[in-house]
């Protein structure tokens, strides 16, 4: 079972396989660390060949915001559930993704897309990765957006 404390210093990570998998090189046979930063630098790539998630991502939880969310029976409290869960910069960040998946369902560029929300080339990358992996259900939300 692997076990993770946080600590002042980051992460103590209690599983030598994760370890391994992480990439973490030891810093002693019976404890091993890892600063936060490298863990979220692969996390991503550890996630996906692990099947690691983080504890929010149990479904417990998700079944929590999916009902918090769908409790919401106006567009005044949706704002205020909004601003409660998130900080300005992850709304905005949010918009972002949902005015870049729409600009390349409308067939743009990477770089027209760029211009037009305006974001960085790196954004609109990846903006267009995911756009790619989960086309059908990105239409799906943008075509009941657009109604």
């Amino acid at each position: 079972m692997t076990r993770i404390r946080h600590g002042f210093f980051g992460l103590k990570i209690e599983n030598p396989c994760l370890i391994r998998a992480i990439g973490v090189p030891p810093l002693s046979e019976d404890v091993r660390h890892t600063t936060v930063l490298h863990l979220i630098q692969n996390f991503q790539k550890t996630a996906l060949n692990l099947g690691f998630f983080y504890s929010i991502t149990t479904r417990p939880s998700r079944i929590m915001l999916h009902q918090l969310f769908q409790s919401s029976l106006n567009e005044s409290d949706f704002n205020e559930l909004l601003q409660l869960t998130f900080t300005e910069h992850e709304r905005a960040m949010m918009l972002e993704r949902w005015r870049i998946f729409e600009a390349f369902d409308r067939g743009c560029s990477q770089r027209e897309v760029a211009r037009e929300v305006p974001c960085s080339i790196v954004t609109a990358t990846r903006g267009a990765k995911v756009y790619r992996e989960n086309k059908e259900g990105v239409k799906k939300h943008l075509e009941r957006w657009r109604g």
